[in-house]
């Protein structure tokens, strides 16, 4: 009696430790998983020896268990397909009797779930893309060839241009959209620079389609790709001949071209250069030049009461004087190279540059070139002169005697009859 108390007991004790720790795992649901993946991981061996023995054992009770397991399977996909069909069968039903509520419905959640819908778009056209892009071409070129559809366009063009010219303001009233105008805008440019550097014709106006584009490309590439034959060689030499030809006239338009500007630089400078110090010296000795002379004396001697030295005022009038005539005598110049252009003495000198080399000329305009600035070191000559004016100026007594005339030195320009002089 007492061993089968104890073995009561024993087994009393044992249901509550059971019982303790099924309410432990139920309770601590979490750390029993992390027990037994530690367990697992650390006899990983140990388990894996187990299992394939007891699969090795218990053959047919495994294989008939993944049957029966594989059957389940089965009939929750077949149960979950059924269910489906039925439940969008039954949509289908209540949205042909409910369309107003669909449409509202539909609209709702568009509305709270719209980067969802943009999403979805954008997904769509992605796996679509070629498919999309070629209905639009076809859909494109049907509209092209249909008067009816090409009319409407236009009309709707012709009716919407404030609505048009405002989207595109819009458009580029954005910032992402001016620097997406104004890249389009550069990058056109550049090809169209690099197309007349090469001499190449401008791009024509008319904007490709897509279809003409790809008719493009196939035309191309069956050029490009056609055999070379006998025949086709002697099409290539003929061109190449043809546009060495075409290269060779260009060159010798641009020679001309250039040797007719040269031409006219050097009538224009040599001019100039001949008939600024008669100029000059006219207007010292106007009354124009008296108040020239005046002006240097009152600012080199506001320069001296700053501080500063003062100015050469010989120098500084005769250059001021030569600034004053600079326009009136490129005025003589430029008539009288229209002169010389009309001329039929023009023709000889452009047969006459053709014979110089691209040093010689720059040689001469060098030659000019300082002989410009000669001009400018000349004012002693005229230091005398210019005295005179500045004592006639101090004497308060008016006198109205014209001023002494100038010989026109042999090779200048014309004097004006208006003044008796040079036009200034």
């Amino acid at each position: 009696m007492a061993d089968e108390g104890e073995a009561a007991a024993r087994a009393a004790r044992r249901a509550r430790s059971r019982e303790t720790q099924r309410r432990w795992e139920l309770e601590n649901p979490d750390r029993v998983r992390e027990s037994h993946r530690r367990w697992r991981e650390a006899n990983a061996e140990h388990v894996r020896a187990y299992v394939n023995e007891y699969n090795t054992r218990n053959r047919a009770h495994v294989n008939e268990r993944e049957r029966l397991a594989a059957q389940r399977r089965r009939d929750a996909a077949k149960k979950t397909a059924e269910r489906r069909q039925k439940d969008r069968q039954r949509a289908r039903e209540w949205a042909a009797a409910n369309p107003e509520r669909l449409k509202e419905r539909r609209d709702r959640w568009q509305a709270s779930n719209r980067d969802k819908v943009l999403k979805a778009g954008r997904d769509y056209y992605q796996r679509h893309k070629e498919e999309i892009l070629r209905k639009q071409r076809e859909r494109a070129a049907t509209g092209r060839k249909n008067p009816v559809k090409v009319q409407a366009q236009q009309e709707y063009v012709a009716r919407n241009k404030d609505r048009i010219l405002a989207q595109q303001r819009a458009r580029r009233s954005t910032p992402e959209g001016r620097a997406a105008v104004n890249r389009d805008n550069r990058e056109r440019k550049r090809r169209e620079r690099r197309r007349q550097e090469l001499g190449l014709p401008p791009r024509p106006r008319h904007r490709w389609t897509k279809n003409e584009r790809a008719e493009h490309v196939e035309q191309s590439s069956a050029f490009f790709t056609r055999p070379v034959t006998v025949f086709r060689m002697r099409e290539l030499r003929r061109e190449a001949q043809d546009i060495a030809a075409a290269v060779a006239a260009r060159e010798r338009r641009e020679q001309d071209q250039f040797e007719a500007r040269w031409q006219l630089i050097e009538i224009e400078i040599d001019m100039i250069t001949r008939a600024l110090p008669h100029h000059a010296d006219r207007i010292l000795q106007l009354p124009r030049g008296e108040r020239l002379r005046e002006e240097v004396t009152l600012d080199s001697i506001a320069r001296q009461t700053r501080g500063g030295s003062p100015i050469d005022i010989d120098a500084e009038t005769r250059r001021r004087a030569v600034g004053l005539a600079i326009p009136s005598v490129r005025q003589e110049a430029r008539l009288r190279v229209r002169q010389v252009l009309d001329s039929p003495a023009r023709h000889a000198s452009s047969q006459h540059l053709k014979g110089e080399q691209s040093s010689e000329i720059t040689a001469r305009i060098d030659r000019v070139n300082a002989s410009l600035q000669s001009t400018s070191d000349g004012a002693e000559q005229f230091a005398q002169n210019a005295k005179t004016v500045q004592s006639s100026s101090v004497d308060r007594t008016p006198q109205k005697s014209r001023p002494p005339q100038i010989e026109q030195q042999e090779g200048l320009p014309s004097a004006s009859p208006r003044r008796g002089g040079p036009h200034l």
